[in-house]
């Protein structure tokens, strides 16, 4: 039952579950870290945390390196989070400010302001709109 990613029985279980019946059990997204997999090193400099974040060969190198170190168990299926700007930021910044290693700080103003950045999911992919 690890890393049974395309299995027959697990495709049939999700799109039981994805039109709302199920097969006898629900559909499960189990996984957990190989202790006995050690990630890759990062092959550049050193960085700070702006810099990774900017950086989108690191969040390349950092996907690979947790999908490779995870297993998974029943449906799951492979994933990854990407954890941009320690989550403090992430918000502030498609709004138009600078990023920043804190928390956000009272703007005057800030919500009557037309946002900077708006997307819209079409045919299966994100895209920026004006």
């Amino acid at each position: 039952m690890m890393n049974r990613l395309y299995d027959r029985e697990a495709v049939e279980r999700l799109r039981a579950f994805w039109a709302g019946s199920s097969l006898g059990r629900p559909a499960l997204g189990i996984t957990f870290t190989d202790p006995q997999v050690s990630p890759d090193p990062w092959p550049g400099e050193i960085l700070e945390e702006k810099e990774r974040d900017l950086l989108p060969d690191w969040h390349a190198w950092s996907a690979r390196n947790a999908v490779r170190q995870q297993r998974r168990c029943a449906e799951a299926m492979p994933g990854f989070h990407v954890a941009w700007g320690s989550f403090l930021v992430t918000l502030a910044v498609l709004a138009g400010e600078a990023w920043k290693s804190g928390w956000v700080r009272r703007k005057a103003g800030f919500f009557a302001r037309k946002a900077s950045i708006c997307c819209s999911f079409s045919q299966g992919k994100m895209e920026q709109v004006a």
